[in-house]
């Protein structure tokens, strides 16, 4: 009878330390995840930063871009304007040359 209760006293106290080491087991678990939780909350909020930042860097982009299409439309429309004007000043020259050669004539 004492043995019996000697191996039901062993079991008894077998089955609290296995319920102890999983309850350690269990908390150590749930500070992973916690961790884990908080771990992903900055990752996530580094990514939401990161993909805000190449937002604001491509629309940066996208603006720049615009603007240089634009001076370079009126460059290209300057230099239109400027060669129209030389052509012009240099008919106005040939014609004015032609007039001093008839009056010399």
């Amino acid at each position: 009878a004492r043995k019996d209760r000697l191996i039901a006293q062993r079991r008894k106290e077998a089955k609290e330390e296995a319920a102890a080491r999983r309850g350690q087991q269990q908390h150590k678990e749930e500070g992973k995840e916690k961790l884990t939780e908080e771990e992903d909350a900055l990752v996530r909020d580094m990514a939401e930063r990161i993909v805000t930042s190449k937002g604001e860097a491509l629309a940066l982009s996208a603006r720049a871009n615009v603007q240089a299409s634009f001076y370079k439309n009126m460059i290209a429309e300057s230099d239109k304007v400027i060669a129209e004007r030389t052509k012009e000043l240099d008919e106005w020259e040939n014609a004015l040359e032609e007039v001093e050669r008839s009056m010399e004539a």
